[in-house]
């Protein structure tokens, strides 16, 4: 079993390595930040997060539930497999591209907001990743999840606009860097998911055994 402080870094590192990588919400705070401000960039990232936190109350209310049949769990290790492998292959793919900006900034930063949780709210490949990964890990960190996940998708949120927001165009080398090292983080939590996995096959062939 992992100790309190053990669930509480990985899941922390999960959630920097989820936020960190390029895409149309990192996109778009770095738009809001270079044009506007920090606060601006911010506010994409708060509305993105709290999708994320949307998910996680369902998940929490309604989804752990059906972890008590016997196989869901192994489809869900399966699927997060996937899943995971699929974020870090993207992630080095897109490590040797330059990033490029989206739209205009909004005139405001509730404007940002609204983008970044719509956004959010509407990313088939983020609901699936709560649906596959998220139900999984809050069933074995529990609150711990949600502290460590939250903080670290909060660090890189108001960390990367403040940073984009002094530096503007330098972030290029450091934005490849962090896609790499959150492919790293995505391909470790992957490892642990198939370890869980095999222990549940194992597990189910002997029970069958001796049925």
């Amino acid at each position: 079993m992992l100790s309190e402080a053990s669930r509480l870094l990985a899941a922390f590192a999960l959630g920097l390595s989820l936020a960190a990588p390029p895409g149309p919400i990192n996109i778009l705070i770095l738009n809001e930040s270079i044009r506007r401000s920090w606060l601006s960039g911010a506010s994409v990232g708060l509305g993105a997060a709290t999708a994320d936190f949307a998910f996680y109350a369902i998940i929490s209310i309604l989804g752990v539930r059906v972890l008590d049949y016997w196989i869901i769990r192994p489809v869900l290790y399966a699927s997060g497999c996937v899943i995971l492998v699929y974020l870090s292959y993207v992630l080095i793919s897109r490590s040797a591209v330059k990033p490029t900006l989206g739209k205009e900034a909004p005139r405001a930063s509730g404007v940002g907001y609204l983008q970044g949780l719509s956004i959010g709210l509407t990313n088939p490949l983020q609901i699936g990743w709560w649906l596959a990964v998220g139900i999984t890990l809050v069933s074995l960190f529990g609150y711990y999840f949600a502290l460590g996940f939250f903080s670290g998708i909060l660090s890189w949120v108001l960390s990367f606009s403040y940073v984009a927001s002094l530096f503007r165009f330098r972030l290029l080398g450091v934005f490849r860097a962090v896609c790499l090292a959150s492919a790293a983080v995505l391909l470790a939590f992957t490892g642990f998911f198939l370890y869980e996995l095999l222990g549940l096959i194992r597990l189910y062939l002997s029970v069958a055994h001796f049925l």
